[in-house]
């Protein structure tokens, strides 16, 4: 790789976006790129992170589109709400950026054809912050996968108990929000915000090449919501059927009291792997491969970074200069969003459960506990879905409706599946 200095512009500082400062931190330190400028909307709120920045050279601007008209940039950063990365990711690409975009991709399929015609469009690249796509620990799992090391992969399934406090849905004004303050929809939820992650790498380990999500062809989904507070689903079980054949079950909270997981289990014809468990999940966590003749393996690899997401950075630039393929991206991501629109749809939306039935107390987060609410049962009830492959309504609680399946083999826009007339199409 090349020691061209490359000139970065980051949305935000505040949040999530230290994530993204911390990385160019990282860069500056490899002679790979330095921090120019950074969009800041609420100066009050951060001068003295902005005195901090401006004394390394950073400036700052009010808006997107006056950075970049502003300063030459060569890659903008996106860690913001869900409802922006797709228009702030163009935006960045016609000022002739590359991009690295915080996951979700985006809230609905027709944002993310947008986005991929765009990108083809002007010849850009756009790496999605999922950071477990960034381990090479999954790239060498997915890599035994494809070669069918364990033959042919069969089904995968997640559990996760993700508490969330009160103050995480008081942090800003859109999340647990299915549409965003000016109608744009966000959709924001644990399958579609913290715990994405888990989803979008089922979905790319069930792919059929090196670099390929799996295609989902059919979703179930059971959408719950414990908190009174917002209105999308802070519970769930997803089931997805793909066009490959394999079977996905994905499970997570955030209306619980004790955290533990991820935990994945992926079952082949020949063994199985798990990754994840109460020691930490997805990259944290340690991942074991167990063959049907007894053997067994734990995947070691040091990311060789402080952590993943200055790979996104460093994976980005070695593709801008042809020396790394990008490997995450919009076209093994969108799968994800085709999930989570497909879900709504077959619940019909989130099903509220009755006060009753939950709770409020201190819950776990981090090596804290905070005032929040919970599911009575809810950890149980999530145990019982992953160990007996069945969704809420299958395990007698009360709380739980059934679903319908929905096909998404020729889902383009949501909701409905099908534009309305006038609206740009997309294509999958």
């Amino acid at each position: 790789m090349t020691k061209k200095e490359y000139r970065l512009g980051v949305v935000g500082i505040g949040g999530y976006a230290e994530m993204y400062l911390m990385a160019a931190r990282y860069l500056a330190e490899q002679g790979l790129g330095q921090l120019v400028a950074a969009v800041v909307r609420s100066p009050d709120k951060y001068r003295e992170k902005m005195a901090e920045l401006a004394k390394q050279g950073v400036r700052f601007y009010p808006d997107l589109e006056t950075m970049l008209k502003s300063e030459h940039l060569h890659i903008v950063g996106v860690p913001t709400g869900i409802s922006s990365h797709v228009p702030f990711s163009i935006a960045a690409m016609e000022a002739g950026c590359d991009v690295v975009c915080e996951k979700p991709l985006c809230a609905t399929v027709q944002e993310a054809y947008t986005l991929i015609d765009t990108r083809n469009r002007l010849g850009r690249k756009v790496a999605i912050g999922y950071q477990g796509m960034y381990s090479p620990i999954a790239h060498e799992l997915k890599r035994r996968l494809v070669a069918g090391e364990l033959g042919a992969l069969q089904r995968i399934r997640c559990k996760i108990s993700a508490p969330r406090h009160d103050g995480y849905y008081a942090r800003n004004d859109w999340a647990g929000r299915q549409k965003d303050k000016d109608g744009r929809w966000i959709l924001d939820s644990p399958a579609n915000n913290a715990n994405a992650h888990q989803l979008q790498q089922m979905l790319f380990l069930a792919g059929p090449t090196l670099l390929e999500s799996a295609q989902p062809a059919r979703v179930y989904a059971e959408l719950y919501r414990g908190r009174p507070d917002i209105d999308n689903f802070d519970t769930c079980v997803i089931h997805v059927l793909t066009t490959g054949g394999a079977e996905l079950l994905y499970i997570v909270s955030h209306c619980v009291a004790e955290a533990w997981g991820p935990e994945t289990e992926i079952q082949c014809e020949r063994g199985t792997v798990t990754t994840g468990g109460a020691g930490g999940g997805g990259a944290k966590g340690a991942t074991i491969v167990r063959t049907a003749d007894g053997r067994e393996e734990e995947i070691r690899i040091d990311p060789g970074v402080p952590n993943l997401v200055c790979r996104a950075f460093i994976n980005l630039i070695g593709a801008i200069e042809g020396q790394e393929r990008l490997l995450c991206t919009p076209d093994n991501t969108w799968q994800q969003t085709l999930v989570i629109n497909a879900a709504h749809e077959s619940s019909g939306g989130p099903t509220p459960i009755p006060p009753h039935f939950t709770g409020t107390g201190d819950v776990q987060y981090g090596s804290r506990r905070l005032p929040g609410r919970f599911i009575r049962g809810g950890e149980e009830a999530i145990a019982r879905a992953y160990e007996e492959w069945k969704p809420f309504s299958e395990l007698g609680l009360p709380w739980a409706r059934p679903a319908r399946w929905v096909d998404t083999t020729r889902y383009e826009y949501f909701p409905g599946g099908k534009a309305p007339q006038g609206a740009p199409k997309g294509h999958a």
